[in-house]
């Protein structure tokens, strides 16, 4: 949104518009914040006075009474001359609290701020959560998408034209902003099933050294259960490692001091993933409380899917829309320096 000046001098009313250069002491911004400040959060209300700072709209829905809490959105023009809009918690406060305290105006959809605190249901710009529930869009019905973030900033576009286009030398819009294509993988059924086409056709070797006994009860887990474990996969069983693709079974020497140490590095023939009777069988007290659950395993198996296509220097599992987005950048590893002696550079 850009906004420079008033267009031309203009009388509304009792109110004398004149077209003004903006010396250091006033911003455009600051005047297009005010006007900002006069909307309702009601489409059927007219503009009106509001001592708020920032206009605050906040929805009937927007409340969460088991925490006292209810949400707005905040509504400001920053120095890029950029429109802002984010979400706000909003607390009940206590009584002995004496802090900027607001009210919600129920018949003008606002957040606005209490006259010497005096109103019965105070609030204060608190959150000692980290989560809120207004939704970004939401294109089910038409009421549900006004009361979505995108619906409000529509909302708040509109009603500058309404009342205030005379007096902007552009017509206010919002800029269009390409969308990026991202892919998150994460555990569920889609993420089974990707996994699951990875690994169509391979091998993988679970082996374990030595006789301890926790590691050769997780290694009888995995036999009972090898059918059940992946679709398209050869399973195999040893006591050391293959080439290619492997999953170690090893004591976690961290959890048991007694424990061997019997970790192998894995070379680029031999991809190996490690796992334990302490994390993935839960060892507590001596017992494994695993369970045929599919899920720690197909986690195992993503671990060991990066550490096969680090290996072999190929992304299979990565979409092609995000290696696009992503090869744009650079990226640098930092790490801390040993210390050591200066170094002069002449």
């Amino acid at each position: 949104m850009t906004i420079e000046a008033f267009k031309k001098s203009k009388e509304i009313g009792e109110f004398y518009f004149k077209k003004i250069r903006f010396t250091n002491e006033i911003y455009s911004n600051c005047i297009v914040q005010l006007l900002i400040n006069q909307i309702a959060g009601d489409k059927n209300l007219n503009i009106g006075f509001n001592k708020t700072p920032l206009l605050y709209i906040s929805k009937p829905e927007w409340e969460r009474k088991r925490l006292d809490q209810r949400y707005a959105l905040e509504v400001k023009l920053d120095w890029k001359r950029n429109l802002i809009v984010r979400v706000v918690t909003f607390t009940k406060a206590k009584e002995n609290e004496h802090n900027a305290f607001y009210f919600w105006n129920d018949k003008r959809g606002l957040m606005q701020r209490s006259d010497f605190c005096q109103d019965d249901s105070l609030y204060k710009i608190k959150n000692p959560y980290s989560n809120n529930n207004i939704d970004f869009v939401d294109l089910g019905s038409l009421e549900k998408y006004e009361n979505s973030k995108l619906g409000v900033i529509n909302f708040v576009v509109n009603a500058l034209q309404k009342y205030f286009e005379d007096f902007f030398i552009e017509k206010l819009k919002i800029k269009k902003f390409p969308i990026e294509k991202q892919c998150f993988p994460g555990r569920g059924t889609k993420s089974q099933r990707d996994i699951f086409d990875y690994f169509n056709g391979a091998s993988i070797n679970i082996f374990l050294k030595g006789d301890d006994e926790n590691n050769i009860k997780l290694m009888n887990f995995f036999k009972e259960y090898n059918d059940n474990l992946l679709e398209n996969v050869n399973i195999t069983f040893s006591n050391k490692p293959s080439k290619e693709l492997n999953i170690q079974i090893l004591r976690d020497v961290r959890k048991d001091k007694k424990a061997k140490e019997d970790y192998i590095i894995g070379s680029s023939d031999e991809v190996i993933q490690h796992i334990t009777p302490d994390g993935f069988g839960k060892l507590r007290n001596g017992e494994l409380n695993y369970s045929s659950n599919k899920s720690e395993f197909v986690t195992t198996l993503y671990n060991l899917a990066i550490k096969e296509e680090i290996n072999s220097k190929k992304l299979k599992l990565i979409s092609k829309d995000l290696i696009q987005i992503t090869s744009k950048y650079e990226y640098f590893w930092v790490n801390w320096l040993k210390k050591m002696k200066p170094l002069f550079i002449l």
